[in-house]
């Protein structure tokens, strides 16, 4: 009986081939991690911006409203009033309640919000002085967070600084209908981008005078 030799020609993974597809392997994973970094990043931007942008969409229709139905308290106050470059003022007619009321926006750049509060004038016949205030303002609110005090943008090539707030553009000190021009500046605070956003409007009172 003839005795058959039997090869065992199984080999296992060379240290270099191990090497080769461990390399493969970190280089697939990374590429992996990369792509899902990057998806992750673009929707936290898009997620940011478009929370940025609703909230100074919402501030401006907010701000609209009220200058549109500002009115003269009394003929040596303008309806719309420009207290600072960071606060404004704007008298309101209620004519439900038969009393005027003083809104006031108030950008706060320490704490990055700029927020809204009113306060009604008690007496029936507001006073005759010049920005009457009616008492100080207590219910404020925080109509807007990541505001931001000042950035650049492109303007022809070149970097332009601009800042948030408010500026009366009107042409004369005589016209009661006030020309108000808004630099809104916004970030999101919890996904912040690479540049703040920047928003400008002009808005006009349609006030001509007061309630006799």
């Amino acid at each position: 009986m003839k005795e058959r030799l039997i090869y065992n020609n199984k080999k296992g993974f060379t240290l270099v081939e191990l090497i080769i597809v461990l390399a493969l392997i970190a280089i697939v994973l990374a590429g992996i991690y990369t792509f899902y970094f990057f998806i992750q990043s673009s929707y936290n931007k898009n997620d940011a911006r478009s929370y940025t942008n609703h909230q100074i969409n919402m501030v401006f229709t907010q701000l609209d409203r009220d200058i549109r139905s500002a009115s003269k308290p009394n003929k040596d106050t303008h309806a719309v009033r420009i207290v600072s470059s960071k606060e404004l003022d704007i008298y309101i007619y209620d004519a439900k309640e038969e009393n005027y009321i003083r809104v006031s926006y108030q950008f706060i750049p320490n704490s990055s919000i700029l927020q809204r509060g009113w306060i009604a004038c008690e007496t029936g016949i507001p006073p005759s002085t010049a920005n009457p205030p009616y008492g100080t303002i207590d219910n404020w609110e925080t109509i807007m967070d990541g505001a931001v005090e000042n950035t650049t943008i492109k303007d022809g090539g070149n970097e332009k600084e601009v800042t948030f707030g408010f500026e009366d553009i009107t042409g004369s000190s005589a016209n009661d209908r006030r020309e108000i021009k808004i630099t809104l500046i916004g970030n999101d605070m919890n996904k912040p981008l690479n540049k703040p956003i920047v928003a400008v409007k002009i808005l006009t009172s349609r006030s001509r005078g007061f309630p006799k």
